[in-house]
């Protein structure tokens, strides 16, 4: 059962927590009148105009209103208070593909092609209306109780500046993204197209999820980049002839020769099982972009509703409100601006990236005292091999050995501010990849007895 605490805007109720982000939680809601139950976002101004995050918050808003395709998440609705932003999604409750891929090891192709269908249609409509959407990856992938999949968190997209013909009148310049599903040219700094790079990301998706692991690994970052810049990866021997054509069209250096999602629909490994109607059906509404222009991007903030209770000014309508746009170039002009270390810079702005936007909850509670939990982990940790180090009872430092390198964790133990009887527990990734650590998260999970984890501990 879900608790309901909170009114937003007169229309919602405020439930649990079900995500959290750097200066985000997503929350269940429900809406009053309809009883529809919905994924409420919110984020605290002040953090927004600390981080210089407003510019990129105003854009997602402005995009996402007018977004309107089965395979992604819907935006209903946006408030604010003096202290908060509020945005109103579609909730989907079957998890993250991301998820979905840990459980089964890797997919099947059936498998595969039916979720890489669902994701090139989702993003072949945002190309289709002038979106880039610049940080595709499985842990943005959501799926519905249909087992559906919907594309979710457009913090990093923009808009694709676009001839009347399709053809790209001027190229983006940010460096953004995850870096593992980076495309070379946006790495190397140098001006892209948003579209050419969500292909490069759509086929490291293809293959983590016919593969159950990156393309691009090391535990080197710089040897990581290194590879992703020269397209070095190891084409498995259990991929069908067609998927790995269609990966190796996909995953090219360069821009220019890498498949388009256009090609990516006339493929033979992507046309069992496909509807073409589905296509002609976003074809036939792409005729205009959204008509989403800079102004409409710097109104989105004022034309969010205020809460009745809670009406004010806010600084973050203000003229002097920082602005973070995504320059552009011009197709015959070059970069500007000092060079920098492509890498670090990449590190620094990922790092942020992932930050801004909700993450996987890693914590549980635990039935009884932070003492008798320590020892409950780890006994399961020493029982899975995960080498403890439990010189501090209530940070215990682990690390593990796999075939694609060390992976380590840190299991941060606490005292429940609400409820004296309960346990905090927070397994936090340290390095190595994110695929095996969440693998490893789950086996902990697994390991604890049922009647330990206390309802909506989870």
């Amino acid at each position: 059962m879900v608790w309901f605490a909170k009114r937003v805007g007169g229309e919602y109720e405020l439930g649990k927590t079900i995500g959290r982000g750097h200066f985000s939680k997503v929350k269940i809601g429900v809406h009053v009148r309809t009883k529809q139950q919905v994924a409420i976002k919110v984020m605290e101004r002040k953090a927004l105009q600390d981080e210089n995050m407003e510019e990129q918050v105003k854009r997602e808003i402005a995009i996402m209103r007018k977004l309107n395709h089965p395979n992604i998440t819907k935006l209903y609705d946006v408030f604010q208070t003096r202290r908060h932003v509020y945005l109103i999604l579609e909730l989907v409750t079957g998890g993250e593909l991301f998820d979905k891929i840990v459980q089964c090891k890797r997919f099947t192709e059936e498998m595969g092609r039916k979720y890489f269908q669902q994701l090139v249609l989702g993003t072949l409509y945002c190309h289709l209306h002038g979106v880039a959407h610049r940080d595709l990856k499985p842990e943005n992938l959501m799926l519905d109780l249909n087992r559906d999949l919907k594309i979710s968190d457009f913090g990093l997209s923009n808009l694709q500046p676009t001839s009347g013909s399709g053809n790209i009148t001027q190229q983006l310049k940010t460096m953004c993204g995850t870096p593992e599903y980076v495309a070379p040219e946006v790495l190397s700094g140098t001006a892209y197209s948003g579209f050419t790079a969500d292909c490069w990301s759509c086929g490291v998706i293809l293959y983590v999820m016919l593969a159950g692991q990156l393309p691009f690994r090391d535990t080197n970052a710089s040897t990581v980049f290194h590879k992703i810049r020269a397209a070095q990866f190891e084409m498995k021997t259990f991929f069908s002839a067609a998927a790995k054509d269609l990966i190796s069209k996909l995953l090219v250096v360069d821009p220019n020769k890498r498949y388009t999602l256009e090609q990516v629909v006339q493929h033979e490994w992507f046309a069992p099982g496909f509807d073409p109607v589905a296509l002609e059906k976003i074809r036939e509404g792409a005729s205009h972009g959204l008509g989403v222009d800079s102004a409409e991007i710097q109104r989105a903030i004022t034309l969010i509703h205020d809460d009745d209770d809670m009406k004010s000014p806010s600084a973050a309508t203000s003229p002097n409100s920082s602005v973070m746009s995504d320059s552009t170039y011009s197709n015959s002009g070059g970069a500007s601006g000092d060079h920098v270390d492509m890498v670090d810079q990449l590190h620094r702005r990922a790092s942020f990236a992932r930050s801004s936007f909700v993450e996987r909850n890693t914590r549980f509670g635990l039935r009884g005292t932070p003492e008798a939990a320590s020892a409950q982990l780890v006994e399961i940790l020493t029982a899975l091999k995960l080498h403890p180090d439990a010189k501090h009872p209530m940070t215990i430092k682990c690390s593990t050995e796999t075939e694609n390198g060390v992976i380590t964790f840190t299991v941060l133990i606490s005292a429940a501010a609400s409820q004296t009887d309960v346990t905090v527990v927070e397994i936090r990734r340290g390095r190595g990849p994110t695929l095996e650590f969440n693998e490893i998260y789950c086996k902990v999970v697994e390991k604890l007895d049922p009647q330990q984890v206390p309802p909506n501990h989870h």
